[in-house]
Protein backbone atom coordinates (compact mmCIF):
# COMPACT_ATOMS: atom_id res chain seq x y z
CA UNK A 1 0.00 0.00 0.00
CA UNK A 2 1.79 3.13 -1.23
CA UNK A 3 -0.33 5.27 1.09
CA UNK A 4 1.59 3.87 4.08
CA UNK A 5 5.01 4.80 2.71
CA UNK A 6 6.08 7.79 4.78
CA UNK A 7 9.33 8.18 2.85
CA UNK A 8 7.44 9.78 -0.02
CA UNK A 9 6.01 12.33 2.40
CA UNK A 10 9.36 13.16 3.91
CA UNK A 11 10.92 13.44 0.47
CA UNK A 12 8.33 15.97 -0.61
CA UNK A 13 8.41 17.82 2.72
CA UNK A 14 12.18 18.15 2.77
CA UNK A 15 12.30 19.08 -0.90
CA UNK A 16 9.79 21.92 -0.63
CA UNK A 17 10.33 23.43 2.80
CA UNK A 18 11.59 26.99 3.05
CA UNK A 19 14.93 27.97 4.47
CA UNK A 20 16.82 31.23 4.81
CA UNK A 21 18.80 30.51 1.66
CA UNK A 22 16.09 28.82 -0.43
CA UNK A 23 14.01 32.01 -0.38
CA UNK A 24 16.86 34.35 -1.18
CA UNK A 25 18.59 32.21 -3.81
CA UNK A 26 15.55 31.10 -5.78
CA UNK A 27 15.69 32.24 -9.44
CA UNK A 28 11.91 31.96 -9.75
CA UNK A 29 10.00 35.06 -10.85
CA UNK A 30 6.37 35.78 -11.72
CA UNK A 31 5.79 35.69 -15.47
CA UNK A 32 2.74 37.93 -15.68
CA UNK A 33 2.35 37.36 -19.42
CA UNK A 34 1.88 33.66 -18.66
CA UNK A 35 -0.38 34.05 -15.63
CA UNK A 36 -2.99 31.23 -15.53
CA UNK A 37 -6.67 31.88 -16.08
CA UNK A 38 -8.57 32.14 -12.77
CA UNK A 39 -11.42 29.90 -13.96
CA UNK A 40 -11.84 26.51 -15.60
CA UNK A 41 -13.78 27.05 -18.81
CA UNK A 42 -15.68 24.46 -20.89
CA UNK A 43 -16.22 26.39 -24.15
CA UNK A 44 -18.71 23.93 -25.69
CA UNK A 45 -21.02 23.37 -22.70
CA UNK A 46 -23.96 25.69 -22.11
CA UNK A 47 -24.21 27.15 -18.59
CA UNK A 48 -27.08 26.41 -16.27
CA UNK A 49 -27.44 29.62 -14.22
CA UNK A 50 -27.92 29.25 -10.49
CA UNK A 51 -30.34 31.55 -8.63
CA UNK A 52 -28.69 34.68 -7.28
CA UNK A 53 -31.46 36.02 -5.05
CA UNK A 54 -31.10 33.36 -2.40
CA UNK A 55 -32.84 34.07 0.92
CA UNK A 56 -30.83 34.34 4.11
CA UNK A 57 -30.86 31.31 6.39
CA UNK A 58 -31.40 33.44 9.50
CA UNK A 59 -28.72 31.45 11.35
CA UNK A 60 -25.95 33.39 13.09
CA UNK A 61 -22.41 32.62 11.96
CA UNK A 62 -21.31 31.42 15.42
CA UNK A 63 -24.27 29.08 15.61
CA UNK A 64 -23.47 27.69 12.16
CA UNK A 65 -19.96 26.72 13.18
CA UNK A 66 -20.76 25.43 16.66
CA UNK A 67 -24.13 23.67 16.46
CA UNK A 68 -24.78 20.47 14.50
CA UNK A 69 -27.80 19.92 12.30
CA UNK A 70 -30.64 18.47 14.45
CA UNK A 71 -30.63 14.68 14.15
CA UNK A 72 -34.44 14.64 14.07
CA UNK A 73 -34.34 15.54 10.40
CA UNK A 74 -34.14 12.07 8.93
CA UNK A 75 -34.51 13.15 5.30
CA UNK A 76 -33.05 16.39 4.00
CA UNK A 77 -32.21 17.14 0.38
CA UNK A 78 -30.81 20.41 -0.96
CA UNK A 79 -32.85 22.33 -3.47
CA UNK A 80 -31.34 24.47 -6.21
CA UNK A 81 -31.31 27.52 -3.91
CA UNK A 82 -29.55 25.56 -1.17
CA UNK A 83 -26.95 24.34 -3.63
CA UNK A 84 -26.43 27.85 -4.98
CA UNK A 85 -25.96 29.21 -1.46
CA UNK A 86 -23.41 26.54 -0.51
CA UNK A 87 -21.41 26.88 -3.72
CA UNK A 88 -21.39 30.67 -3.70
CA UNK A 89 -20.28 31.06 -0.09
CA UNK A 90 -17.63 28.38 -0.61
CA UNK A 91 -16.07 29.58 -3.88
CA UNK A 92 -18.13 32.48 -5.22
CA UNK A 93 -16.72 35.87 -6.20
CA UNK A 94 -17.32 38.50 -3.53
CA UNK A 95 -15.39 41.43 -5.04
CA UNK A 96 -12.90 42.27 -7.75
CA UNK A 97 -10.03 44.69 -7.98
CA UNK A 98 -8.09 46.02 -10.97
CA UNK A 99 -4.29 45.99 -11.02
CA UNK A 100 -1.67 46.54 -13.76
CA UNK A 101 -1.72 42.86 -14.70
CA UNK A 102 -5.50 42.59 -14.99
CA UNK A 103 -8.34 41.81 -12.59
CA UNK A 104 -8.22 39.92 -9.31
CA UNK A 105 -11.46 38.14 -8.46
CA UNK A 106 -11.64 37.61 -4.72
CA UNK A 107 -13.62 34.62 -3.51
CA UNK A 108 -15.66 33.88 -0.42
CA UNK A 109 -12.84 31.71 0.99
CA UNK A 110 -9.30 33.06 1.09
CA UNK A 111 -6.53 31.39 -0.88
CA UNK A 112 -2.75 31.59 -1.10
CA UNK A 113 -1.79 34.32 -3.54
CA UNK A 114 -5.45 34.89 -4.46
CA UNK A 115 -4.95 32.21 -7.14
CA UNK A 116 -7.92 29.97 -6.16
CA UNK A 117 -6.75 26.60 -7.41
CA UNK A 118 -9.64 24.66 -5.82
CA UNK A 119 -12.45 23.66 -8.22
CA UNK A 120 -15.90 22.39 -7.20
CA UNK A 121 -17.99 19.68 -8.87
CA UNK A 122 -21.40 18.32 -7.90
CA UNK A 123 -22.71 14.77 -8.32
CA UNK A 124 -26.46 14.68 -7.75
CA UNK A 125 -29.57 12.63 -8.08
CA UNK A 126 -32.77 14.35 -9.15
CA UNK A 127 -33.21 17.46 -6.99
CA UNK A 128 -35.88 20.14 -6.94
CA UNK A 129 -34.98 22.29 -9.91
CA UNK A 130 -31.96 20.21 -11.00
CA UNK A 131 -31.75 16.96 -12.96
CA UNK A 132 -29.41 14.16 -11.95
CA UNK A 133 -25.91 14.52 -13.29
CA UNK A 134 -22.28 15.45 -12.79
CA UNK A 135 -21.76 19.22 -12.85
CA UNK A 136 -18.90 21.71 -12.66
CA UNK A 137 -19.41 24.97 -10.77
CA UNK A 138 -18.07 28.12 -12.45
CA UNK A 139 -17.94 31.09 -10.05
CA UNK A 140 -17.34 33.52 -12.93
CA UNK A 141 -21.01 33.40 -13.97
CA UNK A 142 -22.42 31.51 -10.94
CA UNK A 143 -23.55 28.60 -13.04
CA UNK A 144 -23.28 24.84 -13.43
CA UNK A 145 -22.16 22.97 -16.52
CA UNK A 146 -23.37 19.44 -17.13
CA UNK A 147 -20.46 17.05 -17.67
CA UNK A 148 -22.42 13.78 -17.46
CA UNK A 149 -26.17 13.28 -17.57
CA UNK A 150 -27.69 10.75 -15.22
CA UNK A 151 -27.37 9.56 -11.63
CA UNK A 152 -23.78 8.55 -10.82
CA UNK A 153 -24.15 8.53 -7.05
CA UNK A 154 -23.81 4.75 -7.04
CA UNK A 155 -20.40 5.00 -8.71
CA UNK A 156 -19.31 7.59 -6.18
CA UNK A 157 -20.51 5.48 -3.25
CA UNK A 158 -18.65 2.46 -4.57
CA UNK A 159 -15.45 4.52 -4.88
CA UNK A 160 -15.72 5.32 -1.14
CA UNK A 161 -16.23 1.64 -0.20
CA UNK A 162 -19.91 2.41 0.50
CA UNK A 163 -19.34 5.20 2.99
CA UNK A 164 -22.84 5.71 4.46
CA UNK A 165 -22.74 9.50 4.24
CA UNK A 166 -21.99 9.30 0.52
CA UNK A 167 -24.30 6.38 -0.19
CA UNK A 168 -27.31 8.20 1.26
CA UNK A 169 -26.50 11.73 0.10
CA UNK A 170 -28.82 13.39 -2.46
CA UNK A 171 -25.81 15.41 -3.64
CA UNK A 172 -22.07 15.29 -3.11
CA UNK A 173 -19.65 18.14 -3.76
CA UNK A 174 -16.16 17.16 -4.92
CA UNK A 175 -13.19 19.47 -4.34
CA UNK A 176 -10.25 19.22 -6.72
CA UNK A 177 -6.87 20.93 -6.86
CA UNK A 178 -5.44 22.44 -10.06
CA UNK A 179 -1.65 22.30 -9.95
CA UNK A 180 -0.58 25.02 -12.34
CA UNK A 181 -2.93 27.77 -11.21
CA UNK A 182 -1.08 27.88 -7.88
CA UNK A 183 2.32 26.56 -9.00
CA UNK A 184 2.72 29.55 -11.33
CA UNK A 185 3.73 31.44 -8.20
CA UNK A 186 4.53 28.81 -5.57
CA UNK A 187 6.07 26.05 -7.72
CA UNK A 188 6.26 22.62 -6.08
CA UNK A 189 4.95 23.94 -2.75
CA UNK A 190 1.47 24.00 -4.30
CA UNK A 191 0.63 20.56 -2.93
CA UNK A 192 1.01 22.00 0.56
CA UNK A 193 -1.38 24.78 -0.42
CA UNK A 194 -3.99 22.28 -1.56
CA UNK A 195 -4.56 21.39 2.08
CA UNK A 196 -4.52 24.96 3.34
CA UNK A 197 -6.77 26.45 0.67
CA UNK A 198 -9.15 23.53 0.48
CA UNK A 199 -9.48 23.57 4.26
CA UNK A 200 -10.44 27.26 4.26
CA UNK A 201 -13.07 26.61 1.62
CA UNK A 202 -14.40 23.56 3.48
CA UNK A 203 -14.89 25.58 6.66
CA UNK A 204 -17.26 27.85 4.76
CA UNK A 205 -18.99 24.94 3.07
CA UNK A 206 -19.70 23.08 6.29
CA UNK A 207 -20.93 26.23 8.04
CA UNK A 208 -23.33 27.18 5.23
CA UNK A 209 -24.60 23.60 5.01
CA UNK A 210 -25.36 23.63 8.72
CA UNK A 211 -27.06 27.02 8.44
CA UNK A 212 -29.19 25.57 5.64
CA UNK A 213 -30.24 22.66 7.85
CA UNK A 214 -28.33 20.11 5.77
CA UNK A 215 -25.93 17.56 7.28
CA UNK A 216 -22.50 17.51 5.66
CA UNK A 217 -19.17 15.89 6.34
CA UNK A 218 -15.75 15.61 4.73
CA UNK A 219 -14.77 12.27 3.17
CA UNK A 220 -11.08 11.81 2.37
CA UNK A 221 -10.94 8.07 1.66
CA UNK A 222 -11.90 7.05 -1.88
CA UNK A 223 -10.48 5.35 -4.94
CA UNK A 224 -8.77 8.33 -6.54
CA UNK A 225 -8.66 7.02 -10.10
CA UNK A 226 -12.42 6.33 -10.10
CA UNK A 227 -13.39 9.80 -8.88
CA UNK A 228 -10.94 11.46 -11.26
CA UNK A 229 -12.37 9.45 -14.16
CA UNK A 230 -15.92 10.38 -13.23
CA UNK A 231 -14.98 14.08 -13.41
CA UNK A 232 -12.95 13.58 -16.60
CA UNK A 233 -9.82 15.06 -15.03
CA UNK A 234 -6.37 15.20 -16.59
CA UNK A 235 -4.51 14.03 -13.49
CA UNK A 236 -1.25 15.64 -14.62
CA UNK A 237 -3.04 18.95 -14.11
CA UNK A 238 -5.92 18.41 -11.66
CA UNK A 239 -6.76 15.84 -8.98
CA UNK A 240 -9.60 15.09 -6.58
CA UNK A 241 -8.95 16.04 -2.95
CA UNK A 242 -12.10 15.30 -0.97
CA UNK A 243 -15.84 14.65 -1.14
CA UNK A 244 -18.52 16.47 0.85
CA UNK A 245 -21.89 14.68 0.90
CA UNK A 246 -24.73 17.17 1.42
CA UNK A 247 -28.06 16.12 2.95
CA UNK A 248 -29.33 12.64 3.65
CA UNK A 249 -32.04 10.30 2.38
CA UNK A 250 -33.15 7.19 4.19
CA UNK A 251 -33.73 5.21 1.00
CA UNK A 252 -32.24 1.73 1.26
CA UNK A 253 -31.47 1.20 -2.42
CA UNK A 254 -28.76 2.99 -4.34
CA UNK A 255 -28.76 3.92 -8.01
CA UNK A 256 -27.25 1.19 -10.15
CA UNK A 257 -23.69 1.58 -11.33
CA UNK A 258 -23.34 3.31 -14.67
CA UNK A 259 -20.70 3.14 -17.33
CA UNK A 260 -18.57 6.26 -17.23
CA UNK A 261 -16.49 6.39 -20.41
CA UNK A 262 -14.13 9.30 -20.80
CA UNK A 263 -16.10 12.07 -22.53
CA UNK A 264 -12.96 13.98 -23.46
CA UNK A 265 -14.47 17.38 -22.69
CA UNK A 266 -12.63 20.37 -24.10
CA UNK A 267 -11.33 23.02 -21.72
CA UNK A 268 -9.44 26.23 -22.41
CA UNK A 269 -5.76 25.99 -21.35
CA UNK A 270 -4.92 27.95 -18.23
CA UNK A 271 -1.79 29.44 -19.79
CA UNK A 272 0.10 29.43 -23.03
CA UNK A 273 2.66 27.17 -21.36
CA UNK A 274 2.65 25.27 -18.10
CA UNK A 275 5.47 23.97 -15.93
CA UNK A 276 5.00 20.49 -14.49
CA UNK A 277 6.50 19.90 -11.05
CA UNK A 278 7.00 16.17 -10.70
CA UNK A 279 7.42 16.30 -6.93
CA UNK A 280 3.74 17.20 -6.49
CA UNK A 281 2.51 14.48 -8.82
CA UNK A 282 4.68 11.87 -7.10
CA UNK A 283 3.43 13.01 -3.69
CA UNK A 284 -0.21 12.74 -4.72
CA UNK A 285 0.30 9.35 -6.35
CA UNK A 286 1.95 8.08 -3.18
CA UNK A 287 -1.01 9.24 -1.08
CA UNK A 288 -3.73 7.89 -3.39
CA UNK A 289 -5.88 4.84 -2.66
CA UNK A 290 -6.17 2.34 -5.48
CA UNK A 291 -9.05 -0.02 -4.63
CA UNK A 292 -12.17 -0.32 -2.50
CA UNK A 293 -10.36 -2.81 -0.28
CA UNK A 294 -7.59 -0.31 0.30
CA UNK A 295 -10.14 2.40 1.12
CA UNK A 296 -11.88 0.13 3.64
CA UNK A 297 -8.55 -0.83 5.21
CA UNK A 298 -7.47 2.80 5.42
CA UNK A 299 -10.76 3.81 7.02
CA UNK A 300 -10.89 0.90 9.44
CA UNK A 301 -7.27 0.94 10.54
CA UNK A 302 -5.99 4.45 10.19
CA UNK A 303 -2.37 4.24 11.18
CA UNK A 304 -1.10 6.48 13.94
CA UNK A 305 2.52 7.42 13.42
CA UNK A 306 4.16 7.87 16.83
CA UNK A 307 6.01 11.06 17.55
CA UNK A 308 9.68 10.47 18.22
CA UNK A 309 10.20 12.12 21.58
CA UNK A 310 13.66 13.45 22.42
CA UNK A 311 15.87 11.10 24.37
CA UNK A 312 16.37 13.54 27.24
CA UNK A 313 14.65 16.68 28.42
CA UNK A 314 15.83 19.39 30.76
CA UNK A 315 13.15 21.59 32.28
CA UNK A 316 13.71 25.30 32.80
CA UNK A 317 12.00 28.14 34.58
CA UNK A 318 12.39 31.77 33.56
CA UNK A 319 13.02 33.42 36.91
CA UNK A 320 14.22 36.87 35.90
CA UNK A 321 14.69 38.57 32.53
CA UNK A 322 17.43 36.73 30.69
CA UNK A 323 17.96 34.20 33.50
CA UNK A 324 17.17 30.55 32.81
CA UNK A 325 17.55 27.98 35.60
CA UNK A 326 16.79 24.23 35.75
CA UNK A 327 13.63 23.17 37.51
CA UNK A 328 11.28 20.21 37.77
CA UNK A 329 7.79 19.51 36.48
CA UNK A 330 6.43 20.25 39.95
CA UNK A 331 7.36 23.89 39.46
CA UNK A 332 4.61 24.33 36.88
CA UNK A 333 2.80 27.59 37.75
CA UNK A 334 -0.96 27.61 38.30
CA UNK A 335 -1.54 30.89 36.58
CA UNK A 336 -3.09 31.92 33.31
CA UNK A 337 -0.94 32.72 30.32
CA UNK A 338 -0.94 36.51 29.79
CA UNK A 339 -2.55 36.29 26.35
CA UNK A 340 -5.36 33.91 27.26
CA UNK A 341 -8.75 35.51 27.63
CA UNK A 342 -10.63 35.49 30.95
CA UNK A 343 -11.80 32.03 31.91
CA UNK A 344 -9.18 30.22 29.82
CA UNK A 345 -7.48 27.28 31.50
CA UNK A 346 -3.89 26.45 30.55
CA UNK A 347 -3.87 22.84 29.36
CA UNK A 348 -0.12 22.33 28.95
CA UNK A 349 3.13 24.16 29.21
CA UNK A 350 4.89 25.96 26.41
CA UNK A 351 8.19 24.46 25.42
CA UNK A 352 11.39 26.18 24.49
CA UNK A 353 13.83 24.38 22.23
CA UNK A 354 17.46 25.39 22.04
CA UNK A 355 17.59 24.67 18.32
CA UNK A 356 20.35 26.80 16.92
CA UNK A 357 22.43 27.93 19.86
CA UNK A 358 25.38 30.01 18.76
CA UNK A 359 24.42 30.11 15.06
CA UNK A 360 24.95 33.51 13.47
CA UNK A 361 21.52 33.83 11.89
CA UNK A 362 19.90 37.25 12.33
CA UNK A 363 16.42 35.79 11.87
CA UNK A 364 16.81 33.90 15.14
CA UNK A 365 18.48 36.68 17.07
CA UNK A 366 16.10 39.59 16.81
CA UNK A 367 17.60 42.52 14.91
CA UNK A 368 21.07 41.06 14.75
CA UNK A 369 21.72 40.78 18.48
CA UNK A 370 24.22 38.21 19.63
CA UNK A 371 23.56 35.28 21.91
CA UNK A 372 21.88 31.88 21.78
CA UNK A 373 18.68 31.49 19.81
CA UNK A 374 15.60 29.74 21.13
CA UNK A 375 12.35 28.70 19.47
CA UNK A 376 9.05 28.84 21.30
CA UNK A 377 6.67 26.06 20.29
CA UNK A 378 3.25 25.51 21.87
CA UNK A 379 2.74 21.91 22.89
CA UNK A 380 -0.88 22.09 24.03
CA UNK A 381 -3.71 24.51 23.49
CA UNK A 382 -5.59 26.74 25.86
CA UNK A 383 -9.20 25.76 26.46
CA UNK A 384 -12.36 27.72 27.11
CA UNK A 385 -15.35 25.64 28.21
CA UNK A 386 -13.64 22.53 26.89
CA UNK A 387 -13.07 24.03 23.42
CA UNK A 388 -9.64 24.92 22.00
CA UNK A 389 -8.78 28.61 22.07
CA UNK A 390 -6.19 30.16 19.78
CA UNK A 391 -4.00 32.69 21.60
CA UNK A 392 -2.75 35.59 19.53
CA UNK A 393 -0.61 38.67 19.98
CA UNK A 394 -0.25 41.84 17.99
CA UNK A 395 3.27 41.20 16.74
CA UNK A 396 3.94 37.45 16.80
CA UNK A 397 2.05 34.37 15.70
CA UNK A 398 2.49 31.61 18.27
CA UNK A 399 0.65 28.66 16.82
CA UNK A 400 1.62 25.72 14.57
CA UNK A 401 2.50 25.48 11.78
CA UNK A 402 4.30 28.73 12.58
CA UNK A 403 7.41 28.60 14.78
CA UNK A 404 8.72 31.94 16.01
CA UNK A 405 12.16 32.36 17.44
CA UNK A 406 13.33 34.79 20.11
CA UNK A 407 16.24 35.55 22.43
CA UNK A 408 15.05 34.95 26.01
CA UNK A 409 16.63 38.15 27.39
CA UNK A 410 14.93 40.39 24.86
CA UNK A 411 11.52 38.83 24.62
CA UNK A 412 10.64 36.72 27.62
CA UNK A 413 10.51 39.52 30.16
CA UNK A 414 8.14 41.51 27.98
CA UNK A 415 5.68 38.84 26.96
CA UNK A 416 5.81 36.01 29.46
CA UNK A 417 5.35 35.97 33.20
CA UNK A 418 8.12 34.73 35.53
CA UNK A 419 8.31 31.02 36.32
CA UNK A 420 6.64 30.00 33.09
CA UNK A 421 7.83 26.46 32.47
CA UNK A 422 9.67 25.44 29.31
CA UNK A 423 11.31 22.23 28.18
CA UNK A 424 14.56 22.10 26.30
CA UNK A 425 15.50 19.50 23.72
CA UNK A 426 19.06 18.79 24.77
CA UNK A 427 19.70 16.64 21.70
CA UNK A 428 19.64 19.79 19.56
CA UNK A 429 17.01 18.53 17.12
Amino acid sequence: MNNRDMQATWKYHDGTKHSYWSIRNSPHFLDWANRPQPFKIYPKIEPLPLPRDVPHTGVAALSAISEPVPSSRADSAPGLQDLARILYFSAGITKQRAHPGGEIYFRAAACTGALYEIELYVVTGDLAGLDAGVYHFNPADISLRLLRKGDFRGDLAQATAMKPAVAHAPATIICTGTYWRNAWKYQARTYRHFGWDNGTLLANMLAVSTASGLPAEIVLGFVDIEVNRLLDLDTRREVSLCLVPIGRKSESSLPTLREAPAPGLETIPLSEREVEYHAMIEMHDASSLESEEEVAQWRGKQQVFPFSAPATQVWYSLATPGDVRPCSRSDTPHRLWPYSRPGAQRCRQWRIFDLLKGQQDSRLRGRGRSGPAYCLIPSWRFCVSGLPYLPTSSSKSLWPPFTNCFRPRKTAARKWSPDLIFSRNSSGE
